[in-house]
Parts: structure tokens; C-alpha cells; sequence
């Protein structure tokens, strides 16, 4: 019995010695875990800074979508600002004549060399070049338009055009702006009676710009005469 743990602690330190042993397996095996651990950490800390450089990508690209999303917002709101102000009214209508480079009037006499109306007249129409057409100072309360007219000598782009309309219990303006220069223009506006409920009586209107007003047009409206039945004639 007593050589049999003689025996076992032999063997035991046997085993001690190969493990404290360098060139021994176990310590072979130790150091291999070990390195492999080393590489595996290494990795981790690797991957950290991967993350990190992807999150501040992340972060760039977001403030970057931010930043393009309001510049868009305030694109859309500029150009719905312009739309509105190009807007015109629905009982409003204005538009430019053919241009007259040599800005001069009858029998070739110079017109001044800032803004100025050389005619203004009311009328039923216009023709193709926006200048008046059957100009007339009497309209009914039929009538699908009525226009006032004046022809403009020396504008400017941006210059604003307003027209005043005056009546009894009426007072109304429109205003329209040139988006190019020139020398002549016919600028006109019109207002239906129908859709303003126009009563019948005595009204006036004018175009000014640019501190100019063009004199002032007198016109009427008329009653819609009634209908006449014919009479049959009698017969005896």
C-alpha cells in the first residue's frame, strides 16, 4: 500500500515537471489559446472602430438629408410666393401690344423719355395686339365686358400698372406688373357687370404707374331695355 502512493506521487510529479517544461505540449496548447484570444480582441477593437466610422457616415448623411429637405421647403415656398403674385383675377385681364421702337406719336413728334399715356379710352373688345376695339363710352348691363385701355410709351420691367375703377358704391383695383421693357405697349384691364352685380349709372376709371395717372374715362351703364311685344293688328 505504501508503494502504491509512492508510485502515484511519482507519476504526479512527473507530470508537474513535463508541464513547467517549455518545449512540453501543454504549455504549447496555453500559448496558442492565448494568441488566439490576442487576435480576437484585436478583431473586436477592429470592429469597434468600423461602427464608429459608420454611425458618423450615418450621421453626416442624415444632416445632409436635413439640410437638402430645407432647401427644397424653401424652394417650394418661393415658387408658390411668384405664382401667387403672377395671379391674375378672374374679372382682370392685361396684356402687352406690339413694341414701337421709335417711341414717337402722330406726325412723328417725340413722346418724353420717361413713362407716359398718350390715349386712354373704354371699349367693348380688344383687338390681337390688346388695344382698344370698339371704343365706346355707353355700355349695358348685358355687355360681356367692359375694358378701359391706355397705350403706354417708354416702360420699364418691373413697372406696376393699376387700374381704378369708380362707381356708386363701387370702387375696385387691379394691378399687373411688365416683365419686359419697351417702347409702346397697350395695357388694358376689364370688369364684367354680371359678376360684379354692376347697377345701372355713371362710373369712371383710370390707369396710373410709375406716380403718372392717365386722365380720367367717363362711361355709363344702361339698363337692359325691356323686351317689346308686337301687337296684332285688329282687324274688324
Amino acid at each position: 500500500m505504501q508503494r502504491l502512493w509512492i508510485v502515484l506521487f511519482a507519476i504526479f510529479l512527473c507530470l508537474v515537471v513535463a508541464a513547467c517544461n517549455a518545449n512540453s505540449d501543454a504549455v504549447s496548447i496555453l500559448q496558442t489559446t492565448v494568441t488566439s484570444q490576442d487576435a480576437t480582441i484585436a478583431a473586436y477593437e477592429n470592429l469597434g472602430a468600423t461602427v464608429t466610422a459608420q454611425a458618423t457616415s450615418l450621421s453626416d448623411d442624415l444632416v445632409k438629408a436635413q439640410n437638402d429637405l430645407a432647401t427644397s421647403r424653401a424652394q417650394v415656398r418661393d415658387l408658390t410666393a411668384r405664382l401667387n403674385a403672377s395671379a391674375q383675377p378672374a374679372s382682370i385681364s392685361v396684356s402687352g401690344g406690339s413694341a414701337d421702337n421709335t417711341a414717337s406719336g402722330a406726325a412723328g413728334t417725340p413722346q418724353p423719355a420717361g413713362l407716359n399715356f398718350t390715349k386712354v379710352s373704354t371699349s367693348k373688345s380688344t383687338d390681337a395686339s390688346g388695344c382698344a376695339q370698339n371704343e365706346t363710352t355707353t355700355f349695358n348691363m348685358t355687355d360681356p365686358s367692359i375694358w378701359i385701355v391706355a397705350e403706354v410709351n417708354n416702360y420699364k420691367r418691373g413697372t406696376v400698372f393699376s387700374a381704378k375703377w369708380q362707381g356708386d358704391n363701387f370702387n375696385r383695383q387691379d394691378d399687373w406688373t411688365v416683365s419686359s421693357d419697351g417702347a409702346k405697349l397697350c395695357v388694358h384691364f376689364y370688369i364684367k357687370p354680371s359678376a360684379l352685380n354692376l347697377t345701372a349709372g355713371s362710373y369712371s376709371a383710370t390707369i396710373s404707374a410709375s406716380g403718372q395717372t392717365s386722365p380720367s374715362v367717363q362711361f355709363t351703364i344702361q339698363s337692359a331695355a325691356p323686351a317689346v311685344t308686337p301687337t296684332k293688328a285688329k282687324t274688324n
